[in-house]
């Protein structure tokens, strides 16, 4: 009786997109670097700074439209047009509100973070120079 099992074994590296993809996977278990911390940080403020005031303005335009919408509801199903009509102007007038709050709360949250991102920045323009 012959045996004519022979084992076979093949190898293929890895393609660019398989290894690419390794090294990705890889970059996030690895420590950060100081530029690369600095570079989070810099775009966590940013982050920050930017959506910090629309989320704000975001909420409380849909208080006001609910606001207004009350009002509306007042006026056409429940025929009470004084009550209605103020709280629709309320609602409305509101809107108008949080449009200059939201540009008020931009203004603030750039000047309370301008000067940490313009050091980061730095930091960080200045060590790709070197």
């Amino acid at each position: 009786m012959e045996n004519n099992e022979k084992f076979k074994y093949s190898y293929s590296a890895p393609t660019q997109d398989e290894t690419r993809e390794i090294e990705n996977i890889r970059k996030q278990y690895l420590p950060l670097s100081n530029r690369q911390k600095k570079y989070e940080e810099l775009k966590n403020l940013d982050k920050k700074v930017r959506l910090t005031p629309l989320i704000i303005f975001a909420l409380i335009g849909i208080v006001c439209v609910l606001i207004f919408g009350s009002g509306m509801v007042m006026v056409l199903e429940l025929h009470k047009l004084i009550a209605g009509i103020i709280l629709s102007v309320l609602g409305a007038l509101s809107l108008l509100g949080d449009y200059f709050l939201y540009r008020f709360l931009v203004k603030k949250f750039k000047e309370k973070y301008a000067k940490r991102i313009l050091e980061i920045s730095e930091e960080l323009l200045n060590e790709k120079d070197k």
